[in-house]
């Protein structure tokens, strides 16, 4: 280009400029997590051919040996212990204690039913290790088929809460669901448990919402129990997360049985990135057996989370319509007069609360946490940790860091930041920004330092209409 120290006829002039484009790069935030007991087994069929006596390795690891079922390729039952011997060794660990790798053998017994070099087929339930994992699904069919059923058909016994919770999660929108079982039956769980549950989220980076499922964990207004906990350990998980750059919020709901009152809990929580979603007990309708039942308040949580991730991280959760409920039980209806309501909600309890036309809505979509309205609201935390992520994400994928500094470099960030925040305010997650600022810091020469200030897209929760009568009437002379 043209140095202009001397003359320069008027014109244009190109050159290629030596700093890169760098494109805006964020990574979705739409995923939801649920943590909590599930069926507790896989089912699992093969084929296995038996020469002699020799025993053979059914293929899964921490196979139940009572529900092993051995047939003919006709279908004809066989005899345990007649027909054929199962046998159990260590798995991994050599350690024949530990069930989960644990290895069964089947073996035919001579001269029995089996005939030597037949094959028969082999159905049983087992859990792995790799059980507890965290895995990911894009639908519920696939989710019931990992962790069972999650009703009884007949009696509408909940048989994998973890099952229902993603059920209902879908249902209100969610299009991926992160499922983690926790170690323990289907009828109840322990702080430990969720807890232990929760530390396998710590590297999932694109989680937007944590949901626990305290299944039958009780607790009473003078014995609170492990209620307050659960909610502090998904405070301490979300906040410290959060603060490594893995941003995110949870939402918490509690069994049906307790009696703590809900603004105790969600003072003893007080935190932005956590809700408490209330009432914690539900009507659900079970098609399959035309019965309606009472199911806990951590199915709420999960449907809350559902509607959060569905729509823009601006938009908050008040006045949404919640689906997968047929209603609020009339011994906790009775209750919600709209003087409880306002201390809950005040209280930074998210109530679900029936409209008019009997739809079932999210009062006011409040995090436990109410002393400002940028902690109150939800959507405000998940629009700055929206910020934050693209900030952080882009600057990562800029290729600058590592790079020597020169006199544009600050220019150059500056120009990277500037970007995102176009973008965002493009979105509308934040709705300007001002005093972009960008130097090299004179005490620490290494350091680029970027400033600005940006105005928030604050929730619209109230509308007032004022009106008066005109009681003029005719023609005026």
């Amino acid at each position: 280009m043209p140095d202009f120290l001397g003359y320069t006829a008027p014109g244009v002039y190109i050159s290629e400029d030596r700093t890169p484009l760098v494109s805006v790069v964020g990574t979705t935030t739409s995923v939801v997590a649920i943590v909590g007991p599930s069926v507790g087994y896989r089912t699992w069929s093969e084929t296995v051919t038996l020469n002699g006596t020799t025993a053979v390795p059914l293929a899964k690891t921490g196979v139940d040996g009572l529900t092993v079922v051995v047939k003919h390729t006709n279908g004809t039952a066989l005899v345990k212990d007649t027909d054929f011997t199962l046998t159990t060794s260590g798995g991994e660990d050599g350690n024949a204690g530990t069930p989960r790798d644990n290895v069964t053998s089947l073996a035919r017994i001579a001269g029995q039913g089996i005939t030597d070099g037949e094959t028969v087929s082999v159905t049983y339930r087992y859990t792995d290790n790799a059980y507890f994992d965290p895995a990911r699904f894009n639908d519920y069919d696939t989710a019931k088929d990992a962790y069972g059923e999650p009703i009884d058909p007949t009696t509408s016994a909940i048989t994998s809460p973890l099952t229902l919770a993603a059920k209902i999660a879908f249902d209100n929108g969610a299009s991926q669901v992160i499922l983690v079982p926790t170690d323990g039956s289907a009828e109840s769980t322990s702080r430990a448990e969720l807890a232990a549950a929760l530390v396998k989220l710590d590297a999932v980076y694109d989680l937007a919402v944590v949901v626990p499922l305290p299944v039958g964990v009780s607790g009473t207004q003078l014995d609170p129990g492990e209620v307050p906990l659960i909610g502090q350990d998904l405070k301490t998980h979300c906040e410290a997360r959060s603060d490594e750059g893995y941003y995110r919020v949870g939402v918490i709901g509690y069994d049906k049985d307790i009696t703590v009152p809900p603004v105790t809990i969600a003072s003893s929580i007080a935190s932005e990135r956590v809700m408490l979603a209330w009432p914690n007990k539900m009507t659900w309708f079970n098609g399959l057996a035309n019965q309606s039942v009472e199911i806990g308040g951590y199915y709420l949580a999960a449907a809350y989370a559902g509607a959060l991730v569905a729509q823009p991280v601006q938009n908050g959760l008040t006045k949404r319509v919640i689906r997968g409920f047929s209603g609020i039980p009339a011994s906790v209806f009775s209750t919600m007069n709209k003087s409880t309501k306002d201390t809950w909600s005040a209280g930074g309890v998210a109530v679900t609360e029936a409209t008019r036309s009997g739809s079932l809505v999210c009062r006011h979509g409040v995090s436990t946490l109410s002393d400002t309205q940028m902690h109150r609201e939800v959507s405000l935390t998940r629009s700055r940790d929206t910020m934050m992520r693209l900030l952080q994400d882009t600057l990562d994928n800029s290729g600058m860091v590592g790079t020597a500094i020169q006199e544009e470099t600050p220019l150059r960030v500056k120009g990277v930041v500037q970007g995102v925040l176009e973008q965002l305010a493009l979105q509308e997650i934040i709705l300007a920004y001002t005093d972009l600022k960008a130097r090299q810091r004179p005490t620490e020469p290494s350091v680029i330092e970027v400033k600005f200030a940006y105005r928030p897209a604050y929730p619209l929760n109230y509308i007032l209409v004022s009106f008066s009568v005109d009681t003029t009437t005719g023609a005026v002379a």
